[in-house]
């Protein structure tokens, strides 16, 4: 499994790569334009992602900036809706309206509120099935 993490800060990104090294390959990104850089680059390589977090309010880029292009770039390369890329939200803005306009508009899987907790992420990931509980 290969998991695109994005959040303008270093030490979340840290703990949510700690949380999940045993689930799969972990990439980072600081901000939303260089997540939408890496997704395009791995899609076009063959090697897409199968799972984002994706913070909501970073620099250069915000999180529902970002997810909006990345559904362009799926579109652009013939990605089913079926198949697109899982993605959960992360905020520290336990902002409802906000999620669910992400959500409506992005197609998000999920969101979760920071402070991240590492079993509360592995129940989203196993509540989604991509992983299963055994597996934690």
């Amino acid at each position: 499994m290969r998991i695109l993490l994005v959040d303008d800060s270093d030490s979340v990104r840290d703990l949510m790569a700690r949380f999940l090294r045993d689930v799969g390959r972990v990439d980072e990104a600081a901000d939303g334009k260089q997540a939408v850089d890496m997704f395009t680059a791995a899609l076009e390589a063959g090697q897409g992602y199968d799972l984002v977090l994706l913070d909501i309010l970073m620099p250069v880029m915000d999180g529902r900036q970002a997810l909006a292009e990345i559904r362009r770039i799926e579109r652009a390369h013939a990605v089913e809706y079926i198949d697109e890329v899982r993605v959960i939200m992360v905020t520290a803005v336990d902002d409802e309206e906000c999620m669910l306009e992400a959500a409506f508009q992005g197609r998000t899987s999920a969101y979760i509120v920071k402070p991240l907790r590492k079993k509360l992420l592995l129940d989203k990931l196993a509540e989604m099935e991509i992983i299963t509980r055994d597996a934690f």
